[in-house]
């Protein structure tokens, strides 16, 4: 498959895997940290593994930002909305079942701002799953035709017996409070959407090795096998 340049495909993917996997980068695109997940990804879930630079649908380039350029990827970040997401998504998404036509299980994996992409995904009825990683500002109105990203996922998707959704904070994330948390699984519960919280010893990013001042790696350890679990 010739990928476009938003869309990295594992070389660890399983080709005759029914499964899809789709990582989607914190604000920093498709760098060394994203590729690792999506090949872990491939490997342990023994799946089609996938990265999609989501600020392509913002500059129409690929991105790999450095940890020190924060300030640039919030400005791409700003310039991301459901809508333009979703329509990128959609060509992946095109691209990923005309490769394999027998793919029939699609989970979408975020970080950071693609964990809260993560949820808007779902709008997309081709996506079975969704994994967000402290998908902070995920109940932010205006994101998507008026609504934030949970609300337009739970009136999409609303009774759906066919989606499943696991979302992961950490304990001390200063960025994502109680509140926000409970919020985002009472606005899915209240429509019947399936959707797992859980919480770890840890703060924002805590699952990116490549940030020694984020990195948990207790708590990355046991969500990864968490994630395992609810995807087995």
């Amino acid at each position: 498959m010739n990928s476009h340049p938003y869309l990295y495909r594992s070389p660890h993917s399983n080709k005759d895997s029914r499964r899809a996997v789709i990582v989607l980068p914190e604000i920093f695109g498709l760098n060394d940290f994203v590729q690792s997940v999506v090949d872990r990804a491939a490997t342990d879930l023994d799946a089609m593994g996938f990265g999609l630079d989501h600020f392509y649908a913002a500059n129409g380039q690929q991105n790999i930002i450095g940890y020190d350029e924060h300030d640039k990827g919030v400005r791409l970040m700003a310039q991301v909305t459901g809508e333009k997401y979703l329509d990128l998504l959609g060509s992946a998404l095109d691209e990923i079942f005309a490769s394999n036509p027998r793919t029939s299980e699609v989970i979408v994996m975020g970080f950071c701002f693609g964990g809260k992409l993560a949820y808007v995904s779902g709008i997309d009825q081709r996506v079975t799953t969704i994994v967000s990683f402290y998908g902070g500002g995920s109940l932010a109105p205006d994101f998507y035709h008026g609504m934030s990203a949970v609300a337009a996922l739970a009136d999409a998707r609303s009774h759906d017996a066919t989606l499943r959704i696991f979302g992961l904070f950490g304990e001390e994330d200063g960025l994502i409070p109680l509140q926000e948390r409970e919020g985002i699984h009472t606005a899915l519960a209240d429509v019947a959407i399936s959707c797992q919280l859980s919480t770890y010893q840890a703060g924002h990013a805590f699952f990116n090795q490549d940030r020694a001042d984020r990195y948990v790696e207790s708590a990355a350890r046991k969500a990864w096998a968490d994630v395992k679990s609810f995807l087995s």
